[in-house]
């Protein structure tokens, strides 16, 4: 076992995680773990698709996301006809059917299915923006927002569909639109035959 290697074990028994994230608090016992957290604030996307235009913060996201084009989805929810080429996707997407919310804020009530989601809320309450845009006074915890924004600012929507004249400055926009062309509606209610395109829609049915 190298010294780093013997390091980074001893860490794990004296629960010292010396690698801190100044933007959330985040810690980690390896700098490689603070880096990928880094990474979620900064927005940077590296590893690039050959086959779309889409990027993906780490080497695993990008090779998850390349068996969607191989066709490969194994893991599929047993509640609707959503699948997935992760499990933690399938995981996450589960949620949204039992309403549970597993990463919650010990400040106030906010609750959350992901657990970057709650990172980044828990800027709002020591009142870091850390991403301001260059045209306007606007300044948010995220960088794809202030991404998103600097699209109204320009007037480009990138996600555009080859079947209509639709197109978007937002892919999960474009992605909920399709479902349309393909009569899709992904959630379902587990207490009624409703079902919907959208998990909003539903969580708005169940109340």
């Amino acid at each position: 076992m190298s010294a780093t290697a013997l390091n980074t074990h001893m860490l794990g028994h004296s629960g010292e995680r010396p690698f801190i994230c100044t933007l959330c608090g985040y810690s980690s016992k390896q700098v490689g773990h603070l880096k990928k957290d880094m990474l979620i604030h900064s927005g940077e996307r590296s590893f690039n698709c050959t086959q779309r235009n889409q990027a993906f913060k780490t080497s695993l996201e990008l090779k998850r996301h390349i068996l969607i084009h191989r066709g490969k989805k194994p893991h599929v929810c047993y509640l609707c006809h959503y699948s997935s080429a992760n499990a933690s996707n399938l995981k996450t997407h589960k949620l949204m059917h039992s309403g549970g919310k597993p990463f919650a804020c010990d400040q106030c009530e906010y609750s959350t299915t992901r657990g970057h989601h709650l990172k980044t809320h828990k800027l709002t309450h020591r009142g870091k923006k850390p991403f301001v845009c260059d045209h306007c006074e606007y300044s948010s915890t995220q960088a794809q927002a202030l991404k998103r924004l600097k699209l109204t600012h320009s007037g480009d929507r990138p996600y555009a569909y080859n079947q209509c004249n639709h197109s978007s400055t937002m892919a999960q926009a474009l992605k909920t639109h399709k479902m349309i062309h393909n009569g899709e509606n992904h959630f379902a209610c587990d207490q009624c035959k409703y079902s919907s395109r959208q998990a909003s829609n539903l969580k708005t049915h169940k109340l």
